[in-house]
């Protein structure tokens, strides 16, 4: 089997850095059984070095097949490769708007999203796969995204666990440097890596720690080169979002952050947290966030006549269903109850319906997560798709994956 992310791996090996890239962009073959010989030329372009060809083939099969998440997910894969950052994150976010709830497609969102400025996102993301993401992989990614304390932990539980692979070890050493505890980095790193290249790892690590270099350190560890003047992909690949019907604003409760004061278990940073947008007005959800806004792409649009569909209709909410689609994470059930209510005010077929909600424990912590249920898989992705276009977060989901399930109660509907 051709391995195309081979050169990136290499990539990685040489210039010395933890493991987690590679781990992310290993064994893509099997995602894509729809479309073998596309796939086949992809990998063997990315193997080959040829990172424009390789997109150039995925751009023409999303044109063609613009509703397979699959072929979504590969064109994202084929932008990382490149170190088109932005690229990657919009067609990645957009494979998951179309059913791709894979733990490695969420992975490779998150680093992303973290190399393009939207670290507390990049959290959500990787919160709301749970424990899917294996644990040296996942330690590692929340602390590139500013969770370093909480990485750190993460994978040093794992390794006490039976993990004790360089790949843990390694991924915790980079952690360690992330946290600023650059003598652990050192102890850590030193286990695995040759004496005469100790100093050049840590170094690397040192020049590229600055909060601002976020892009820097996500292409670093793809083994890649970071494209200049990456825009998006180009217009015509946009996926066709259904008109969310307005509604007005219900009043929101009080933010919780992730880090807030009082935690336990999620101490603050010390380094100051990367700059984001100002996120959409709901009762601070931790599991899903749409992405904000970018600049307006310059990407040329193509000759040929793109077909826009018209509005569609939300589906009916209910209970029973196969999915669901989950619109947010709390802390609490209160800011559950809240958030829901929001919802309702916000989408017509939510209201007079009861939620669904389950909780899931991560790290030591309970979350509230909340789905409108009553779906099946196409239907859970065309209210993402609505809710996504009102620009805020949503993942389709079967409906086990919301969590151990909360017997319902009476909630007010929004009027």
């Amino acid at each position: 089997m051709i391995d195309p992310f081979a050169r990136t791996r290499n990539g990685a090996r040489k210039l010395g850095l933890a493991v987690l890239g590679s781990a992310v962009l290993a064994g893509c073959s099997s995602f894509y059984p729809a479309s073998q010989s596309t796939e086949s030329q992809v990998a063997s372009a990315l193997a080959a070095g040829q990172s424009d060809a390789a997109i150039a083939l995925a751009e023409g099969a999303v044109l063609a097949r613009p509703d397979d998440a699959a072929t979504r997910a590969m064109l994202g894969r084929a932008y990382l490769d490149a170190g088109r950052l932005v690229s990657a994150r919009e067609a990645l976010g957009d494979a998951v708007t179309l059913g791709d709830g894979s733990a490695r497609t969420a992975l490779m969102l998150a680093l992303a999203q973290i190399g393009t400025g939207y670290p507390r996102i990049a959290v959500a993301t990787i919160e709301a796969q749970g424990t899917a993401i294996p644990a040296s992989e996942r330690g590692l990614a929340l602390a590139l995204a500013g969770e370093t304390a909480r990485g750190v932990q993460i994978l040093t539980d794992a390794i006490r666990a039976g993990d004790n692979s360089v790949r843990a070890r390694q991924n915790l050493a980079y952690a360690f440097a992330l946290d600023g505890r650059w003598r652990d980095a050192r102890i850590m790193a030193a286990q695995d890596v040759p004496a005469d290249r100790l100093d050049q790892r840590i170094t690397h690590w040192a020049m590229t720690a600055r909060p601002d270099l976020s892009a820097q350190r996500i292409a670093g560890l793809l083994g890649t080169t970071l494209a200049e003047n990456d825009r998006g992909q180009p217009m015509q690949l946009a996926l066709k979002q259904p008109q969310a019907p307005a509604f007005a604003n219900a009043p929101a409760p009080n933010a919780i952050a992730l880090n807030a004061d009082g935690a336990a278990d999620m101490p603050r940073l010390e380094a100051p947290a990367i700059a984001t947008a100002p996120m959409a007005a709901l009762p601070a959800p931790i599991g899903l966030s749409a992405a904000p806004n970018v600049e307006a792409k310059a990407a040329p649009r193509s000759a040929a006549v793109v077909s826009v569909r018209a509005p569609a209709a939300l589906p009916q909410a209910g209970a029973g269903g196969s999915h669901v689609a989950q619109l947010g994470s709390f802390l609490s059930m209160a800011d559950a109850r809240a958030g829901w209510a929001v919802f309702q005010s916000r989408y017509a077929n939510l209201r007079g319906v009861m939620p669904a909600i389950g909780t899931a424990r991560v790290a030591g912590r309970t979350y509230y997560r909340v789905g409108a249920a009553g779906f099946d898989a196409q239907d859970a992705a065309r209210m993402c798709q609505a809710v996504k276009a009102g620009g805020h977060g949503c993942l389709p989901i079967a409906r086990e994956r919301l969590g151990t399930p909360l017997r319902p109660t009476r909630m007010a509907s929004a009027r």
